[in-house]
């Protein structure tokens, strides 16, 4: 599933639930977005205040987010909207440089180091298993 795809699946799942919560009366709690990818296939998509609107109109409050590459995350977490909160989750690795092979890449290794010292990311957006 693409990334658009995903943030309106997000979107869509969210609004559902908030609508179906309970049918006599609304909903009037908060809600987090577990687990939002916006990656570079959603930015022609849904541009980054499209994208936090979106979230917004859906009663999103805030959501951990993760991109391929890191550029996606970096956008949501610049953008400061006001109400919706974005924890970045870092991505090591690029297209180029995928799931399974971005530690093997000299580059990306780098990229993750530097930005673990600088503290860039709240978390990491995905444990990988390093086979031999």
């Amino acid at each position: 599933m693409s990334g658009s795809w995903r943030l309106a699946a997000v979107a869509a799942v969210a609004v559902l639930a908030v609508s179906t919560a309970r049918a006599d009366e609304p909903y009037k709690g908060r809600m987090f977005d577990g687990h939002l990818h916006y990656s570079y296939q959603a930015w022609d998509v849904f541009d980054t205040e499209a994208a936090l609107k979106f979230l917004n109109d859906a009663e999103v409050l805030g959501a951990l987010a993760s991109s391929t590459p890191d550029e996606g995350t970096r956008r949501l977490v610049d953008a400061d909207h006001p109400r919706v909160k974005i924890v970045p989750l870092f991505r090591p690795y690029t297209p180029e440089a995928g799931v399974g092979s971005w530690f093997k890449r000299d580059e990306q290794l780098a990229s993750a180091e530097a930005a673990m010292i600088a503290g860039k990311p709240g978390a990491w957006g995905r444990c990988i298993s390093m086979r031999q």
